[in-house]
């Protein structure tokens, strides 16, 4: 028997590539002391056992949610070297501070890299006080599973 193949788009392969995988695998030992046949386990049941397992080692995650900040000044400079520029000065901005980055550079140069980064989504709130603010953080659920594709987006 010739089993099919399945081919996924570039977006669907960017998408899957965020996606954090839990496994259990519950061994015949496991089974063994299980008072329900594996044939009788409910998607339910099976979510709370995957549930239990990981929330002792994972807890809450939260990540943060700044994706490629290099990918996106690349979309938004002139060239890639202005891109990599603008991301050696947000570098910069996060180890001495934004008027110490500033004053380390030219006028033209500073502006040319603010605005790279203001297009690329960063705001003035993101620099108080010369440190960078923490970018958003987004929690992960762990009894959430994505189960489709359309569910995949609706998450992305």
């Amino acid at each position: 028997m010739k089993q099919g193949t399945t081919s996924f788009s570039e977006d669907e392969l960017t998408l899957a590539d965020r996606l954090l995988r839990l496994e259990l695998s519950l061994c015949s030992t496991w089974w063994g002391r299980c008072k329900v046949a594996w044939h009788k386990m409910t998607e339910q049941v099976l979510d709370k056992l995957h549930g239990d397992y990981f929330s002792q080692f994972v807890g809450t995650v939260e990540v943060v949610i700044m994706d490629n900040l290099l990918a996106s000044f690349e979309k938004v400079a002139a060239t890639k070297n202005q891109a990599l520029s603008a991301y050696r000065t947000w570098g910069l901005i996060r180890s001495i501070g934004k008027a110490e980055a500033e004053g380390s550079m030219s006028r033209a140069t500073w502006y040319r890299h603010k605005r790279i980064m203001q297009e690329a989504g960063l705001t003035w709130a993101d620099f108080n006080s010369g440190n960078v603010v923490p970018f958003r953080r987004r929690t992960i659920e762990l009894n959430a599973p994505v189960r489709s594709w359309y569910e995949l987006r609706l998450a992305a």
